[in-house]
């Protein structure tokens, strides 16, 4: 059976609803989504993106048919018109679609793993369905705001559905603000009283429906049986509140306090693949329509664009994660669009030439890219030479591999000893060995793994001064993020590798900075081509250190 399902928003909220859509699909979801649009903007992309599951109603059809709306829109701030408008979607839905027995108003951040199907399986015949709010103990003063939640409200057109519709639509005209005051809050305290003012109301007893950052601290959630679970009911929809948008198109979340500070399931199977789609695509719209590049678009202030941290901890900062991402996105679409080398590839520059040499009359060969990012060096490899089969893997912290996996497919990425289960022809390691605090024992690791080739690039070195940190800037595009390094020891570096079977071939550029004591050395950028005997790897042109 297909079911109806009614939101709205802007252009600002139309990622999110695309995500949504997406998700819906990927559940095999029957549906049709009538979409509201709220701004002229949104409803030309719409137009054009012509989605086979939607239709578009711009809001001056529901403002030419309820006149209520626009008497009251002056007195309202543009937040508080929106929230009054809401009864008014289901209602103009099932006054206007023949046929239409029941609609369901969706608020546009959810995201579905299971098929909602189950939701209106428990429902049966009732006339209304709710969404509770199941505050967990630590939201526990949001009761205020109101027992169920506007996010989903099922309505059939029965004569009991229709009678708290329409007393839905008077009650947000009279008073809805963004306030709570007498008992009421926007269009959602409402809801508290259907249960005992109208028959046929089901609240929907399902942990897994509407879950979100103010509840899911009370459930032990669970990924097993191809799903999620929260304690032992299926999560069928998330509720992504608390996601807002940041200037340069990534965005900031408030996770929820207990699972957040897991970093485990919540974190990183639910937040982290979902915020990777949304920016995924922001940035595709961003890309496709240049009038929504150049719209106000509602924004969260940036909180410290400067991120500091010591040797082997900043990199797993989960805001400088979701900014890397959105450079990552707009290489990939740059790429696809003009591949011409220069300065936007970074250390790819320093080792690919020797890549080159060392793939020429190869038709295949795997990579391993130790704190590889989302796979840019990869990328370029892809573009410069089409016809190369390259198997790529990615070493990196978790939040990287989780925002990278569900959007970069060309890339498996490895966020733990897994990535060693196997050898590889060429294994990099790119301006990312100063950030480990057991170094040896990880360059040692990647000796072993690798086939015939180990690069290792761009690591400040000083004779016999271990124990030094350096400040860097090691992003292009994010200049503004610092983060220290350990100065090492190339002797020791060197050591290292050999002792793993490898030699050294030679040298490959590495960046160049003005000479600074370090001890009773000089700090120096060094990148190293090493080699295992008998691979008949050749030396470098230029590979004497300078």
């Amino acid at each position: 059976m297909t079911h109806h399902y009614c939101v709205y928003f802007d252009h600002n909220y139309l990622p999110r609803a695309l995500v949504m859509i997406q998700s819906l699909r990927a559940v095999d979801a029957r549906f049709h989504l009538h979409i509201v649009s709220l701004s002229d903007l949104c409803t030309r992309m719409l137009a054009e993106l012509a989605l086979p599951e939607v239709s578009v109603t711009p809001i001056h059809a529901l403002e030419r048919r309820y006149p209520e709306l626009l008497r009251v829109k002056p007195e309202r701030k543009p937040i508080e018109y929106i929230f009054t408008m809401t009864p008014f979607l289901p209602a103009y839905f099932l006054d206007t679609v023949p046929g239409l027995e029941a609609i369901t108003y969706l608020d546009a951040d959810l995201n579905f793993y299971a098929d909602p199907q189950a939701i209106f399986d428990r429902m049966g015949a009732c006339s209304i369905g709710l969404a509770p709010n199941r505050y967990s103990a630590d939201h526990a003063g949001y009761v205020c705001y109101g027992l169920y939640n506007v996010g989903w409200i099922t309505f059939r057109a029965t004569s009991e559905g229709l009678r708290c519709l329409g007393d839905y639509q008077r009650d947000c005209v009279a008073w809805c603000y963004d306030r709570v005051e007498d008992g009421r809050f926007a269009d959602q305290a409402y809801l508290d009283r259907w249960p005992q003012t109208y028959a046929g109301v089901h609240v929907i007893d399902m942990k897994g429906v509407n879950a979100a950052t103010f509840n899911v601290d009370s459930y032990t959630v669970t990924e097993r049986a191809g799903g999620f679970w929260c304690d032992d009911d299926p999560l069928i929809f998330y509720h992504f509140h608390g996601v807002f948008l940041q200037e340069d198109g990534s965005y900031w979340i408030l996770y929820p306090k207990r699972h957040g500070a897991a970093e485990a399931v919540v974190v990183r199977r639910l937040y982290r693949p979902y915020l990777a789609r949304l920016l995924e695509a922001t940035h595709a719209m961003r890309q496709r329509f240049p009038a929504f590049r150049d719209a106000r678009q509602v924004l969260r202030p940036v909180i410290g664009k400067t991120i500091i941290m010591a040797a082997g901890g900043g990199w797993q900062d989960d805001m400088l994660s979701r900014r890397r991402l959105v450079h990552a996105l707009e290489l990939r679409d740059r790429l696809e669009a003009d591949p011409q080398l220069d300065g936007s590839a970074g250390h790819f520059l320093k080792f690919g030439g020797a890549i080159h040499l060392l793939t020429k009359g190869r038709g295949a060969i795997s990579v391993l890219d130790w704190g590889g990012g989302f796979g840019e060096h990869g990328r370029w490899m892809r573009k410069l030479w089409p016809d190369l089969a390259l198997d790529y893997h990615v070493v990196e912290v978790n939040a990287v591999c989780d925002y990278g996996g569900p959007v970069f497919s060309d890339v498996t990425f490895h966020d733990g000893a897994r990535a060693f289960e196997r050898r590889y022809d060429i294994v990099v390691v790119s301006a990312a060995l100063q950030y480990m605090p057991e170094w040896r024992t990880t360059l040692d690791r990647l000796a072993g793994a690798a086939r015939r080739v180990l690069i290792v690039v761009d690591v400040p070195t000083a004779n016999g001064a271990e124990g030094y940190l350096v400040p860097e800037h090691p992003l292009a595009a994010l200049p503004e993020v610092e983060m220290v390094g350990a100065v090492l020891d190339e002797a020791d570096i060197r050591g290292t590798v050999e002792a793993a079977g490898l030699v050294l071939s030679g040298y490959l550029p590495a960046t160049e900075v003005v000479p600074v004591p370090v001890g009773q050395a000089t700090l120096a950028y060094r990148s190293f081509l090493f080699a295992r005997p008998g691979t008949g790897v050749a030396t470098p042109p230029g590979s004497a250190p300078t």
